[in-house]
C-alpha cells in the first residue's frame, strides 16, 4: 500500500446513510461507540421515497425523545375508506373504519417523507455526538480475517474507501413540477422540500479523488436494494419479481372527491389505487398500471411519464374531478418480493434494510422495517464492544429480523394480490384487520438467548441463532404480555407526585435493561413486605452483572394496584425508593393506577393480565422487547437468563 494512503481504525463502519444507517448512527451516538457513517450520495433525500411512519416506529422515536419532532411536521390519518365500482361505471364509498386500533399503541400512524425523517435523525445524532455522515465516500474492497473473528481487540475487517471527486458525486434527482393554468407541466421546486439548497451541495467536495484504508471491528451494510456489501459477501436475494407495475405520485390534488385526508383503497373498472394523506396538503397516490389500460408491456410501462400515470388515475377516479396543481415526486416500480438468504457474516459484517428485503411500498413498511432492523441490532453490537455482552447474542439478529422480513414479504404479496384482484369490501377489510398488528410494526421474536422459553412451550433451541432458550419464563403471571414482543404502554400515575406517565416512558433507548415489578395490592396484608423483600433480592442478583460499571445497566420500576392514598412513597424500600447521598431519593420508581377507570387507564394489572394478589416480575431488553417474566420466587431463572447474556 502506498505510504500516502491514510489508514484508520474504527469500531463500526456503517455503509449507507438512509433510514437504516441513520438509526444505527443514532444508537451508536447514544451509546458512545466509535463509529463512522459513509454514503456515496452527495446529499440526503429531499423529497419522495418512503413516507409512512407506523405506530411502533413512533414508539421507538419516542424512546429517543424524538417523536415530537415527527408529530410536529407530519400528517395523521385516522380513518380508512373503501371505494368500489358502481353499476354505472363510477365508484362509491362502501365502508369507513378506523385506520388503526387504539389498543395497539398510544400513537397514530403518520405520513412524512423520508427526507424529513433523515433530517430528524441527523439532528438527533448531532445532539448526542460529533458523528457526521461522510458523503461522497464509497467502499471499493473489503476483506475479513477469519482468524481474528473471536478476538475482541482485533480489527478483522479491512476496507478500502474511495472519496469521490466533486465531478463524480451524485445527488437525488428532483422530479417535482408545477402545472400551469392550462394544465401543461412546468418544472419547478416549491417549499415542500429543501430543493433550493441542492445547487450548493457539491461545493464541499474535493477536486481530486483519494483513497483510505479503514480497519473495523464491525461493518453494517445499509446501502439499499443494490447493496455493494451484499454482493461482496455473495449473499443471494430469494423471491420473485412480477410483471405487475404501479406508479407513485406525491401531488397537491385539485378534486371534488371527498376523502383526500383519509387513507383510501379504491377499486374500479380501470384498476386499483391507494390514496394516502401527506403533510403540506400533499397526497401519496399508488396507481395500478394495468395492461388493458396502458396497452404496454411490463418493460415499456417502466418508462411511462407522470402524465401517463396520472391519466390512469383520472380514469380510476371517474366521474370525479381529479387533477393536481403540483407534483413533488413520482416514480414507477415493478412488484417484487425478495429476502436475502443470509443477514450476516461471522457476526462481524451485517446487512440491514433494503439490502436484505425488497417489496412494494404500498403498505408503507419498507422504511419502518429497515429502521427496526438496526434498532434491533446496534444495542447488541454496542454491548459487545463495551465488553458487557457475550458475542453469542449477535446471532439473534438474523434469527429475529429475517423472520420479520419473511412475514413482511408474505403479507406484501397478499396485499398486492388482493388489491389487483378486486376483492369485496369485506375481504379487503378482513385482510387489513388480520394483519393489523404487523402492519403497525408490532412483532414477536421467537425463543432464543434473548427471549426466554415459555414453560408451556416445546421449543428449546433457536437453531438459526445458535442460542439456547432453555431458560424458562412463566407467561401465566402476565397473561396479556407476550414473551418476545415489545412491552405495550398504559397510563399510570407516579406515587410521589401524581404526574401521569405512560409505562413506555420507562423504556428509554439508552442501552439499559428494565426490571418491572408488578406489586399487586400492596395495601393488603403481607404483600408490601413481600415486594420489599423482592427488591433487596433483585439488588443482589442484578449486582452480579454490574461489576466495574460506571453506569448501571438496569433500572427497576414498581407498579402497584392499590389506591395511591393507601400507601406512602416512604413505605417502599431499597431499589424502589433508592437514595443517592449526593442527590437524595429517586421519586420516579413507584407508580400506581390512575383514578380514571377506562380502557386506557385505571386498571394496569388487568390490562397486563397480572393477578393483584401475587404480582409479577418482568425484564425488558434495551429495545423494549420482553425477554423474561415470572413469579417473585423465580429469581433464579432471571439470573440464568442474564448469565447467558452478560460476560
Amino acid at each position: 500500500m502506498s505510504p500516502n494512503v491514510p489508514e484508520n481504525n474504527i469500531d463500526v463502519l456503517v455503509i449507507g446513510a438512509g433510514p437504516a444507517g441513520l438509526m444505527a448512527a443514532l444508537w451508536f451516538s447514544e451509546l458512545g461507540i466509535n463509529a463512522r457513517v459513509i454514503d456515496k450520495r452527495g446529499s440526503k433525500i429531499f423529497n419522495g421515497q418512503a413516507d409512512g411512519i407506523h405506530t411502533r416506529t413512533l414508539e421507538i422515536f419516542d424512546s429517543f425523545g424524538m417523536a415530537k419532532n415527527i408529530l410536529s411536521q407530519s400528517s395523521t390519518f385516522v380513518e380508512h375508506c373503501t371505494w368500489v365500482p358502481t353499476e354505472k361505471g363510477g365508484i362509491h364509498r362502501v365502508k369507513t373504519m378506523p385506520a388503526f386500533a387504539a389498543d395497539d399503541s398510544r400513537f397514530q400512524p403518520q405520513t412524512i417523507h423520508q427526507g424529513r425523517i433523515e433530517s430528524i435523525f441527523l439532528d438527533g445524532i448531532k445532539a448526542r455526538s460529533n458523528l457526521k455522515v461522510e458523503r461522497g465516500v464509497e467502499p471499493i474492497s473489503i476483506e475479513l480475517d477469519r482468524g481474528a473473528i473471536e478476538d475482541p481487540d482485533a480489527y478483522p475487517i479491512t476496507l478500502t474507501l474511495r472519496h469521490l471527486k466533486r465531478a463524480d458525486v451524485t445527488s437525488q434527482v428532483i422530479r417535482s413540477h408545477w402545472k400551469a393554468p392550462k394544465r401543461e407541466e412546468q418544472t419547478g421546486v416549491n417549499g415542500h422540500h429543501d430543493g433550493p439548497k441542492i445547487n450548493q451541495l457539491h461545493e464541499k467536495f474535493d477536486e481530486h479523488e483519494r483513497t483510505e484504508i479503514v480497519r473495523a471491528k464491525y461493518v453494517l451494510g445499509c446501502e439499499g436494494a443494490h447493496s455493494w456489501t451484499r454482493r461482496q459477501l455473495g449473499f443471494q436475494m430469494e423471491g420473485d419479481t412480477t410483471d405487475s407495475i404501479w406508479g407513485v405520485m406525491d401531488v397537491n390534488l385539485i378534486t371534488n372527491w371527498p376523502d383526500t385526508r383519509k387513507f383510501s383503497s379504491i377499486q374500479s373498472e380501470h384498476g386499483a389505487m391507494l390514496i394516502v394523506p401527506r403533510e403540506n396538503r400533499l397526497n401519496r397516490i399508488y396507481i395500478q398500471l394495468a395492461d388493458n389500460e396502458t396497452g404496454k408491456s411490463a418493460s415499456e410501462k417502466l418508462n411511462l411519464t407522470s402524465a401517463d400515470i396520472f391519466s390512469t388515475a383520472q380514469k380510476i377516479m371517474s366521474p370525479y374531478l381529479f387533477d393536481y396543481a403540483y407534483c413533488d415526486w413520482w416514480t414507477v416500480f415493478r412488484v417484487g418480493q425478495r429476502v436475502a438468504d443470509r443477514y450476516e457474516q461471522d457476526q462481524r459484517i451485517f446487512l440491514a434494510g433494503d439490502a436484505v428485503h425488497t417489496h412494494t411500498p404500498k403498505a408503507g413498511q419498507g422504511m419502518n422495517v429497515s429502521m427496526q432492523d438496526t434498532f434491533n441490532l446496534c444495542w447488541k453490537i454496542a454491548g459487545v464492544l463495551n465488553s458487557e455482552y457475550s458475542r453469542a447474542i449477535l446471532k439473534t439478529y438474523e434469527a429475529e429480523r429475517r423472520a420479520v422480513a419473511l412475514q413482511l414479504i408474505s403479507i406484501d404479496a397478499e396485499l398486492t394480490q388482493a388489491l389487483e384482484g378486486r376483492p369485496t369490501q369485506d375481504e379487503l377489510h378482513q385482510l387489513y384487520r388480520a394483519r393489523r398488528q404487523f402492519l403497525s410494526g408490532i412483532v414477536t421474536y421467537e425463543p432464543n438467548i434473548l427471549v426466554a422459553r415459555s414453560r408451556q412451550s416445546s421449543l428449546g433451541r433457536c437453531p438459526s441463532c445458535g442460542g439456547s432458550s432453555a431458560v424458562v419464563a412463566e407467561p401465566g403471571v402476565a397473561k396479556f404480555i407476550t414473551l418476545g414482543a415489545r412491552f405495550s404502554s398504559y397510563e399510570v400515575v407516579c406515587q410521589a407526585d401524581a404526574r401521569l406517565w405512560q409505562t413506555q416512558d420507562w423504556l428509554k433507548s439508552d442501552g439499559r435493561w428494565r426490571v418491572i415489578v408488578f406489586g399487586g395490592d400492596v395495601a393488603s396484608t403481607g404483600q408490601l413486605a413481600r415486594a420489599n423483600k423482592l427488591g433487596m433480592d433483585l439488588v443482589r442478583v442484578l449486582g452480579k452483572f454490574e461489576a466495574h460499571k460506571m453506569k448501571s445497566k438496569f433500572e427497576i420500576f414498581f407498579l402497584h394496584s392499590s389506591k395511591r392514598e393507601q400507601v406512602e412513597i416512604t413505605d417502599f424500600e431499597g431499589p424502589f425508593f433508592p437514595l443517592d447521598l449526593n442527590f437524595g431519593h429517586d421519586y420516579e420508581r413507584v407508580f400506581a393506577d390512575t383514578d380514571n377507570a377506562s380502557s386506557t387507564s385505571g386498571n394496569s394489572h388487568g390490562f397486563y393480565g397480572v393477578d393483584s394478589t401475587r404480582g409479577a416480575l418482568l425484564l425488558t431488553r434495551p429495545d423494549q422487547h420482553v425477554g423474561w417474566m415470572g413469579e417473585y420466587e423465580e429469581l433464579r431463572n432471571l439470573e440464568r437468563y442474564l448469565e447467558g447474556v452478560f460476560l
